[in-house]
């Protein structure tokens, strides 16, 4: 009889243990950046500024943090036969690599990776800065020793992921791209899929095709800005060459400045929205997430980025 109510208890702990993982599965961590078009941070969010809808029925705003800073960053250079043909493309993007380097707090882990067909070279998320700018050094000169390449954008992303190790929510991918992908053999959706479910974030700073004819779908230059939309990220564009630095003839910023510093912005502050979804998801599914706040101003000025899938339970 003793055996019989013992087993009973352990039948009940162990249902109430499961219990307990189906409602902790229930809630969920989303990374939210919200934001004027200048880069500044919207700050003194409540939870009740904001309203969720998931499958016809509203998501509860259990409460909103603002982030210290991501756990992570790393930056994807693309060093593919596209951008090598113009040495001075290349070497701009290891700057805007090194501009990236220079803005993240000393104790956030920061690492890199090229890729052209494949990674080429990486240094996963590290805080030793020198290790970092004595590696893209070395990179910097001995990509353009290398035979022309192809591309394959989306292959080196899943790579990317692969490279935080344990990604927090919130950490970032910083791509720099000429956006012309010939050879992935990824699916985008599940590259979509993967991203949000590492709650990791895609920003891309993408050279304006000089070419439509290099475009090949699904992997063209759209389909990366639409990317980084679906994780809560930012793209920016430029066309190459450029006629000015990041910081103009009379010391403010030019507009690739701008654009650079927005994205910086968003990268580093971050608002974690914790949620209550109506029953455990099992892969990511699309929501919708709407701002309405009476203490701060809203219209075109403001800006919301969130991941337009919600993740499963991590």
């Amino acid at each position: 009889m003793r055996h019989l109510a013992l087993i009973t208890i352990i039948g009940l702990l162990s249902a109430e243990f499961a219990f307990a993982q189906q409602r902790d599965c229930g809630k969920q961590t989303i990374p939210v950046s919200l934001y004027h078009r200048d880069g500044t941070p919207i700050s003194n969010l409540d939870s009740a500024d904001f309203e969720g809808l998931y499958g016809g029925k509203s998501i509860l705003v259990n409460s909103v943090t603002l982030a210290q800073r991501p756990h992570a960053v790393l930056a994807l250079l693309d060093a593919s036969g596209s951008v090598l043909e113009d040495p001075r493309e290349w070497s701009f993007f290891v700057n805007m690599t090194k501009e990236l380097f220079g803005i993240v707090p000393a104790d956030v882990e920061v690492g890199f990776a090229s890729f052209s067909g494949k990674i080429e070279a990486a240094v996963p998320p590290t805080t030793d800065r020198k290790r970092l700018r004595d590696e893209l050094e070395s990179v910097r000169e001995s990509a353009l020793k290398g035979a022309k390449r192809r591309t394959a954008i989306w292959d080196a992303i899943t790579r990317g992921i692969e490279l935080f190790g344990h990604p927090a929510v919130g950490d970032a991918i910083y791509l720099i791209t000429d956006g012309n992908d010939n050879l992935s053999k990824a699916d985008p959706e599940k590259v979509n899929r993967s991203l949000i479910t590492a709650g990791v974030r895609l920003f891309l700073l993408l050279r304006t095709p000089n070419d439509s004819r290099d475009i090949v779908r699904p992997f063209g230059p759209a389909e990366l800005q639409n990317l980084a939309k679906q994780t809560g990220g930012l793209s920016s564009l430029f066309q190459w060459p450029i006629n000015e630095d990041l910081i103009n003839k009379s010391g403010a910023l030019s507009q690739l400045g701008m654009l650079v510093h927005v994205q910086h912005e968003q990268i580093l502050n971050f608002n974690l929205l914790n949620v209550s979804v109506p029953g455990p998801i099992e892969k990511p599914r699309p929501w919708h997430l709407d701002f309405h706040s009476p203490d701060h101003h809203e219209g075109a000025d403001t800006v919301l980025a969130y991941p337009q899938l919600l993740p499963p339970c991590r």
